[in-house]
């Protein structure tokens, strides 16, 4: 939905992305059962995750409704109800075309660790993989519903949708749209360093350590906005980035030096070079 000339001005994408991002973020610290006061309070703790998810839901529905009255008022449609289709065409919230190539991306990237999952017999109904512990106990935690549910849907919700909505409002180019607009999902991520920082024990080492993991969180949050945003482009749908972000959750960040260790005849196969080759050859076949 890039209308010519654009509905939306810059500042005003500008401000709505910042208010979709930060009422995101902002919404949990909102109820008092969903902030970490003290060392002794996780966020892996299920009243934590319960009272968070609501927060994150209820921010997410009001974000999705303010593109759709943003759509209803710059499109100068009669009724709320006609904005329905452009607003969900406009937020991806339609079956992904093409419907099944672009998911095939996704575990392409992770070659080296599923080969390395194959080396180690832990892959689906191989002898070290466990029903009960690799699917019942992982998925179906308050942990497990967080992770690989409730944040990749409302995340990619919000900032896919929400915020690459109101960019092609605005008209800003799809160059733009993936390498710029990621950088609302990188920031706020922040917000875990005042959580690390309170867990390590409020020092000057506590302080480091949380800068560190918020700046790693940022940059590898931030590296797969411009990938999830390239789905989102691509397919015109938000399930597709949104099945690949539960994926990354599930697989995890690489740890391909631990691999290497563990598996030094195999160390070819593990290789990034070796393990993006067909990722790299899938992506030019869908960029095409």
């Amino acid at each position: 939905m890039w209308l010519k000339p654009p509905p939306l001005g810059l500042t005003e994408f500008i401000l709505a992305s910042g208010f979709f991002a930060g009422s995101y973020v902002g919404s949990i610290y909102v109820l008092q059962s969903a902030r970490l006061g003290t060392q002794n309070k996780s966020r892996d703790d299920s009243s934590v995750i319960k009272a968070r998810l609501m927060a994150v839901s209820a921010s997410t529905i009001g974000s999705l409704l303010g593109v759709g009255v943003i759509v209803w008022k710059v499109g100068n449609l009669p009724s709320v109800w006609s904005a329905l289709r452009p607003a969900a065409e406009c937020l991806g919230l339609v079956l992904p075309s093409p419907a099944f190539r672009p998911l095939l991306l996704t575990p392409l990237l992770y070659l080296g660790p599923i080969y390395t999952a194959w080396l180690d017999r832990s892959l689906p109904f191989m002898n070290r993989w466990s029903y009960k512990d690799d699917v019942v106990g992982r998925f179906a935690s308050w942990i497990g519903i967080r992770n690989y549910s409730m944040s990749p849907l409302t995340e990619e919700l919000v900032f896919r949708s929400c915020i690459i909505g109101v960019a092609k409002l605005a008209g800003v180019g799809q160059r733009k749209i993936i390498f710029l607009t990621p950088l609302w999902f990188g920031l706020a991520h922040i917000h875990h360093a005042r959580e690390q920082f309170n867990r390590f024990g409020r020092t000057k080492l506590a302080l480091q350590q949380a800068l560190v993991i918020s700046m790693i969180q940022t940059g590898y949050t931030t590296l797969f906005g411009w990938y999830a945003s390239f789905l989102f482009l691509r397919t015109g749908s938000v399930i597709t980035p949104t099945l690949a972000h539960t994926f990354c959750n599930i697989m995890g960040m690489p740890t391909i030096t631990q691999d290497i260790r563990e598996h030094p005849k195999h160390k070819i196969g593990m290789s990034p070079p070796a393990a993006s080759f067909p990722a790299n050859q899938t992506y030019m076949q869908l960029s095409g």
